[in-house]
């Protein structure tokens, strides 16, 4: 199967960050990504942190919040390193409390991304907030545009429920949301862990997959809550 040349780049998780790297660097630093250099704080450690991931051969991070540093202290840090500041997670709950401001945070560090990470269980599908909560994803898509950053959208597998009209959530969220206000971050793992074929869902999303979440999933026996 090929992969769609709209997709730039992989991301994988690392200390609580995501690191950007291209399809060549794939087998050489798999290994290490999950079994070294574990960190009892990340923001005591950051630079530590950033300084090993650019020695992996990294070119590019996606964060996971500020780590409990203003927006500068994390620019200088990846200025420093030389690390591009490409994607971070950002809690849709600040996003939701200070939409313009929090835009504003990451815009100062010169994030290309912003992505909803996650939403907690009273905002999911099947909710009453659901729908409005897409018209809140309409209105940080805008803030986003106007600073010339794209909003992502990072799926796990409770979007896999059906809507009301056969959609899934997910595809929901995208049909509802125009590109050019939300692109998809589609997180592959989850994709397989709700039943549905990655592969099938990158080439769906062509052209509006700049990041994906590239890992496998493993665990033994029937678990209840994934």
């Amino acid at each position: 199967n090929t992969v769609p040349s709209s997709m730039a780049f992989w991301i994988f998780s690392f200390s609580g960050i995501n690191l950007r790297m291209t399809c060549s660097c794939i087998r050489s630093v798999m290994g290490p990504i999950y079994t070294r250099f574990i960190f009892s704080s990340v923001k005591r450690t950051s630079s530590l942190n950033f300084v090993r991931i650019k020695d992996m051969g990294y070119d590019g991070v996606e964060l996971a919040g500020l780590y409990g540093m203003k927006p500068a202290e994390v620019k200088a840090i990846l200025e420093e390193v030389g690390l591009v500041p490409l994607s971070a997670h950002v809690p849709f709950q600040e996003l939701e409390a200070d939409i313009e401001g929090t835009v504003a945070q990451y815009k100062e560090i010169g994030m290309q991304y912003i992505a909803i990470p996650y939403l907690m269980e009273e905002d999911r599908p099947g909710t009453e907030k659901f729908l409005k909560n897409i018209e809140t994803f309409k209105k940080i898509g805008e803030a986003c545009k106007k600073v010339g950053i794209t909003l992502l959208y990072h799926n796990h597998d409770f979007e896999f429920v059906k809507m009301p009209n056969g959609q899934y959530a997910l595809d929901y969220i995208y049909t509802e949301i125009p590109a050019d206000l939300l692109q998809t971050e589609l997180d592959i793992c989850w994709v397989k862990v709700a039943g549905e074929e990655p592969v099938d869902y990158i080439k769906k999303y062509a052209g509006r997959a700049p990041v994906v979440h590239l890992k496998d999933f493993y665990k033994e026996g029937k678990p209840a809550n994934m």
